[in-house]
């Protein structure tokens, strides 16, 4: 159940200039209701890449209603709180939207998650119901589910499988089915809060436990407009949706796209030729994404067996990508390039379409909002920084949250008195205004007081053409302090030279002082839940092998 005192809201004053400025006052489900009338209740605006079928707005709306009904005679309460575990499918939103319209709380959760990390979350939400793909990519969620049942008291257990299993309801059943009328009636008596909990997102932190984050329908819905409008969406946008619904990206671009009355395509597939086949098949024009399926998709072969040239705009988010980079995706897809910085808490930097291409490309931009507090800080010294020097962000406005969700030394820890979120990320703001995002403050390498980003030497590293992953960490050093190491995964399985590394640098232009000095070819990189380099491993591993080397 919602603890609505663990929700840290916005001071009174603040909230009431937002209200003027940024929120409306307005739910989802109600803002995706007036989205149909302006574009039409049948018009075609979800579809999965996987299952085929197209989705109405009618479809959604109406469906989400029925389930709401379905979930409300099942036990679902306002205020109740519901792990939100499903795949990118248009499930999910059918979901979400039925316990928004119960006023309960989806829990956004990545499949990846297993049952430590889901007992975990239960109890600190106290929750009363979870959401689970059936079978996913080999796994089967329901022995979790019934683990979880115990270990959590859950209520009610909901899957996206067809049939019934044990306790579990099925959801796809759910959705076909007449709800009782009875409690179609009671579903009309529940109101929903603008200003209260729409969902909880899990911070992109790579260490510890991701932390709950609580956001409202009013500060999500003015994010995704602004998004949708910087990102020019419109009624003949087609979105394919290739990141996890389950994260901040992926959902509010995929709200973005249908509030405009654009069509999105859900996909879990993130192999090049499956994300050129769809883009062709549907006729894409917007594709959301991170580096490593930009990269997939210019190092693929098969690309001149598809026809791209829907393609309007290709955007960048989860990692920086060498301005390079994005100069050749623009040239080879034929498209624009555009960067988003943004954090689940609430904040998001992004270039606008109309920038000349050198800031495109090689900038994060700017606020999303005029009405975003910046400021730059030295992290050691807690004074701001002047223009062109590397500081931390610190940032407050109308979507910053205040607070963990039930986690007050994170909290005291995160945030100032003041309410600036410090994000642990180095940027630096150039004479033009525009930010460029540096590395996470934990992933700088420091080279004899040369300080290097282990994003920046992984994008140039990953445009090698035999290197397929890389993960680049600080090399102990006893007269530098620290060197360049790189671990890489090669596309034939092969070991990579240091000398050919360094020669394909060389080329590029890259400062010889980010070069590598260490090299390791490997199977795979070591990965966090979240799908992000798990760098305390790496540098453990790191460890090991100077340990072993000195034996």
């Amino acid at each position: 159940m919602l603890d609505e005192k663990a929700v840290i809201p916005w001071p009174a004053e603040e909230a009431e200039k937002y209200r003027k400025c940024c929120w409306r006052n307005q739910t989802v489900l109600s803002r995706l209701a007036e989205a149909a009338l302006k574009h039409g209740r049948e018009r075609p605006v979800l579809s999965s890449a996987e299952s085929g079928g197209l989705h109405s707005y009618a479809d959604l709306l109406e469906g989400s209603e029925r389930l709401a009904a379905s979930l409300l005679e099942a036990g679902v309460k306002p205020g109740h709180v519901a792990l939100l575990q499903l795949n990118n499918s248009p499930l999910f939103l059918y979901v979400w939207l039925a316990l928004s319209r119960l006023r309960a709380i989806p829990l956004h959760i990545n499949p990846r998650y297993r049952l430590s990390e889901l007992s975990a979350w239960a109890k600190i939400v106290e929750v009363e119901a979870y959401v689970m793909p059936g079978v996913f990519k080999g796994y089967d969620y329901r022995p979790l589910a019934a683990r979880l049942r115990k270990e959590a008291g859950l209520k009610l257990v909901l899957s996206a499988s067809q049939e019934e299993h044990g306790e579990a309801l099925s959801l796809p059943k759910l959705l076909k089915e007449t709800p009782s009328p009875r409690f179609l009636e009671k579903l009309k008596e529940i109101k929903a809060d603008p200003y209260g909990v729409s969902h909880f997102l899990l911070s992109g932190g790579t260490t510890g436990l991701p932390k709950i984050i609580p956001r409202t329908h009013a500060d999500y819905l003015y994010g995704a407009e602004m998004l949708g409008r910087l990102s020019m969406i419109v009624r003949n946008t087609r979105t394919l949706i290739a990141t996890p619904l389950a994260h901040n990206l992926g959902f509010v671009y995929s709200l973005a796209t249908l509030l405009n009355g654009g069509r999105v395509t859900l996909t879990d597939k993130t192999e090049a030729e499956s994300l050129m086949e769809i883009i062709q098949r549907e006729r894409i024009t917007f594709l959301v994404g991170v580096p490593t399926l930009f990269i997939r998709i210019l190092k693929s072969k098969a690309r001149g067996k598809y026809d791209l040239t829907s393609l309007q705009v290709a955007l960048n988010s989860g990692q920086a990508m060498p301005e390079s980079l994005a100069l050749e995706l623009e040239r080879e897809l034929g498209c624009l390039f555009q960067n988003l910085y943004g954090v689940s808490e609430g904040f998001s930097l992004i270039t606008r379409l109309d920038d000349p291409e050198k800031i495109r490309t090689g900038t994060a931009g700017r606020p999303t909002s005029p009405f975003d507090e910046i400021k730059l800080v030295d992290p050691e010294t807690g004074r701001e920084v002047g223009v062109n020097v590397p500081g931390e962000l610190w940032v407050k406005g109308p979507r910053v949250i205040r607070g963990y969700y039930k986690n007050p030394s994170k909290t005291s820890e995160n945030f100032t008195s003041d309410g600036y979120y410090k994000s642990g990320d180095l940027l630096i703001l150039d004479e033009q205004g525009y930010y460029h995002y540096v590395s996470r403050i934990r992933d700088i390498i420091n080279r004899g007081g040369q300080k290097i980003g282990a994003e920046e030497v992984e994008g140039y590293l990953a445009m090698h053409p035999r290197v397929k992953e890389v993960a680049v960490v600080g090399m102990p050093d006893p007269e530098l302090g620290e060197k360049v190491y790189a671990y890489v995964v090669t596309e034939d399985g092969k070991p990579l030279t240091l000398e050919e590394l360094k020669g394909f640098l060389e080329k590029l232009g890259v400062a010889k002082y980010k070069w590598p000095e260490g090299l390791k070819t490997v199977e795979e990189i070591p990965k966090t839940k979240l799908g992000k380099i798990d760098r305390a491993k790496l540098r453990q591993a790191l460890k090991g092998d100077f340990s072993s080397s000195r034996g």
